[in-house]
């Protein structure tokens, strides 16, 4: 009974319930460490491994398993070295994190990062070490993309095919840092390659609330849409990925030499949103051309081939 108790507790301990911080151990023998955070239910979680993107991939995973909620984000990596996370605690959900050679400089820029975006009486909640710290360590914020699946009823076509768009955050830690936008040609018939006109949307500047807000019910979509729902939420479940890398811009350039044409089997939502998210930094499979398999429709896509490459269970809007 009393090993069951003690082993409720570690649980407990590494998910972000305790209140007390012990200091983070030098010696671990991975070199990689994340912390992952869920600011709608206060949970973190910190997490070890042999490669960058195992820890990175490991924190977000036991952090939603955690919270269940679709807002658990890796919020820092980083090798042979210390990290750590600060929150203003209450019902304040704002956070820094940092990471350093030592836990003083890891502790120090958690804090300053936490009250510079506004917060107040900051303080260190999640203490990790990693690797062998010493000034040789590295550490980095990290990116974050995320896919939108719309409803798969909406027409008996969609009910096959399905349809996604995208989102990216900027690494900046701006105010207001995503990006989101999709391909919508709703004309009935496949346009050619390269037409001239402009079959995708976006919307920049904005907070993850806006996100869920503008998929939920944005003005981007067009009458037919608006008539073929009757009354129902397009956009149903996203999953998201936290990228070791961070590309922005990238990605602002690729939608702009992809915004323009459509067509069902060769340049459609799906193989734009991948080349979109690839250039901004996302490891993302193939999407292949051409609809004419279930194993390259966007449905099947966002249900299952996303799975193997560190996405976060389907979480409704």
């Amino acid at each position: 009974m009393v090993r069951r108790i003690l082993l409720a507790l570690t649980s407990l301990i590494s998910a972000g319930a305790a209140v007390t911080v012990p200091s983070a151990s030098a010696t671990a023998a991975k070199e990689h460490g994340a912390i992952a955070f869920s600011p709608s239910k206060g949970i973190f979680v910190g997490t070890l491994d042999d490669t960058a993107s195992g820890a990175v991939t490991k924190a977000a995973k036991q952090c939603h398993k955690w919270a269940r909620s679709g807002d658990c984000q890796t919020v820092i990596r980083f090798s042979n070295g210390y990290g750590a996370l600060a929150t203003p605690g209450g019902s304040n959900v704002g956070y820094g994190s940092g990471w350093g050679s030592t836990q003083a400089d890891a502790d120090a820029e958690a804090v300053r990062v936490c009250t510079e975006d506004g917060n107040s009486g900051c303080y260190v909640v999640k203490r990790l070490a990693a690797g062998s710290p010493s000034d040789a360590a590295e550490g980095a914020g990290l990116g974050r993309v995320c896919f939108f699946r719309a409803l798969p009823t909406q027409t008996p076509l969609h009910g096959i095919i399905g349809h996604i768009g995208w989102a990216y955050r900027d690494n900046n830690r701006a105010a207001n840092p995503w990006t989101i936008g999709a391909t919508e040609q709703l004309e009935g018939n496949p346009e050619e390659p390269g037409n001239a006109e402009v079959e995708s949307w976006t919307a920049a500047n904005l907070s993850w609330k806006q996100v869920l807000k503008k998929f939920r019910t944005g003005g981007h979509f067009a009458d037919k849409i608006r008539k073929l729902l009757n009354g129902k939420q397009y956009y149903q479940a996203y999953r998201c990925l936290d990228t070791l890398s961070a590309s922005p811009q990238a990605a602002k350039n690729k939608y702009e030499d992809l915004k323009k044409g459509y067509h069902l089997l060769t340049d459609n939502c799906l193989t734009k949103a991948v080349a979109i998210l690839r250039a901004y930094g996302a490891d993302l499979p193939s999407a292949r051309a051409g609809l004419t398999q279930i194993s390259s429709t966007p449905n099947y896509y966002f249900n299952t081939k996303i799975s193997k490459y560190g996405f976060l269970p389907s979480t409704p809007l």
